[in-house]
């Protein structure tokens, strides 16, 4: 009787271990089906928006983002802010934009099973339009009134084929007034570069590593 139930325990034992070791290549196997399964979205939204006031109350900033710099994994995201205080000489009140530019890799290379995006033969051309599409902007436009400060809020989704490095990208921001002729315009995300002649402020560096 003894021994019965003695082996009737480790049958049952075996069982279970084989169970758990099968629950775990299964969960293994659909994670490498769905890269984002495990995907975790970072918001540093309010944070950025303490930091970013910060800035502008102890400098001359007036065009900031936060964080500036992060490290993070593949198939996760980090969702920050950009913000602009509207310190402008003729008191009004001004219409505003902003737009992540991608610039640089350490590695300067596209995932090539990257099928949808690496398809140009120029090499950086092709890691740009790869970046891009990590890139979640709220593009509208938003009036910030004067002596206060405008905020819009951006997501970096790092897709799940990236190769590890340090990528760099240049956040701007546009108003509604040509700097050289001071004529209005209508500022537009999509238009918004570093060359733009209704730029904000300089552009601000944010580096994202990928580990």
């Amino acid at each position: 009787m003894v021994k019965a139930a003695f082996e009737l325990s480790l049958s049952f034992i075996i069982i279970i271990v084989f169970s758990v070791v099968v629950l775990g290549l299964a969960i293994a196997w659909i994670q490498g089906l769905i890269p984002g399964i495990t995907a975790i979205t970072e918001d540093l939204t309010q944070q950025a928006r303490a930091k970013i006031q910060e800035t502008f109350q102890e400098s001359q900033n007036n065009f900031a983002i936060w964080p500036n710099q992060y490290r993070i994994k593949p198939a996760n995201s980090i969702k920050m802010s950009a913000g602009i205080n509207n310190n402008a000489d003729d008191g009004e009140n001004h219409i505003y934009v902003i737009n992540v530019i991608p610039a640089a890799a350490s590695n300067n290379v596209c995932p090539t099973d990257d099928i949808n995006t690496c398809t140009s033969p120029d090499k950086t051309t092709k890691l740009i339009d790869y970046l891009k599409n990590w890139l979640t902007v709220d593009r509208s436009s938003g009036t910030v009134q004067i002596n206060t400060v405008g905020y819009k809020d951006f997501t970096v989704t790092v897709k799940g084929n990236a190769i590890k490095g340090t990528y760099i990208f240049n956040v701007v921001a546009c108003f509604d007034e040509n700097i050289e002729t001071g004529s209005k315009v209508t500022p537009t995300s999509s238009t918004c570069t570093q060359t733009s002649k209704n730029l904000w402020s300089n552009p601000q560096p944010l580096t994202i590593i990928v580990e």
